[in-house]
């Protein structure tokens, strides 16, 4: 499927490409080289955001690009 712009996967994650892949999308793959480290204290329903967009940042592209970044955490009670 071709969109508007052009899309960027931020990610190099095999499943969130099979799924952009899967929905038919046309899209380029930039991996993002970030820290991704946060301060100890930030909330952890948050650092996904905040990790997401520091990827958006790092990758360089045209003002009509679509760019996709995402993270996930995992929580097992209160330890993430």
């Amino acid at each position: 499927m071709n969109f508007r712009h052009p899309i960027i996967l931020g990610s190099s994650s095999p499943r969130r490409k099979f799924l952009l892949h899967e929905a038919g999308y046309n899209f380029s793959v930039i991996s993002p080289d970030v820290d991704e480290s946060y301060p100890e204290d930030f909330p952890a329903e948050k650092v996904p955001e905040l990790l997401s967009q520091k990827k958006a940042r790092a990758i360089h592209h045209s003002d009509d690009s679509l760019v996709i970044t995402a993270d996930t955490i995992v929580i097992l009670k209160t330890k993430f």
